[in-house]
């Protein structure tokens, strides 16, 4: 009911919100809600958002770098510090947190 009265992401994040069991059975995981891990208030912020805007784009350090004018040595620190992993796994994070979206939310005829 839901789904369609609301669309297919709304179903979803229902769907997680009222999950209680504490263990499932199985090979099935619990669900996870990602939360948008894009800051605004760091330097970074309009880089990440930037990388986030078109994920099908192969991207490399290089041109990551020059989106922020940094070198790629100090993009490369910086992204670290602020997100704990380098930009080409923060990529590839969010293409994976996509295409899981995609997946649960995507209806098949």
């Amino acid at each position: 009911m839901v789904r369609s009265h609301l669309g297919a992401a709304t179903a979803s994040r229902t769907a997680r919100l009222i999950v209680t069991i504490a263990q499932r059975a199985g090979v099935q995981t619990q669900f996870i809600e990602y939360p948008d891990p894009v800051p605004d208030s760091d330097d970074l912020g309009p880089t990440l958002r930037w990388m986030q805007e078109d994920l099908e784009r192969p991207l490399t350090v290089a041109e990551i770098a020059a989106q922020p004018a940094m070198s790629s040595r100090t993009l490369i620190r910086r992204f670290r510090a602020q997100t704990g992993t380098t930009p080409l796994q923060w990529l590839l994070g969010r293409r994976l947190q996509r295409a899981r979206e995609l997946l649960e939310t995507t209806i098949f005829p």
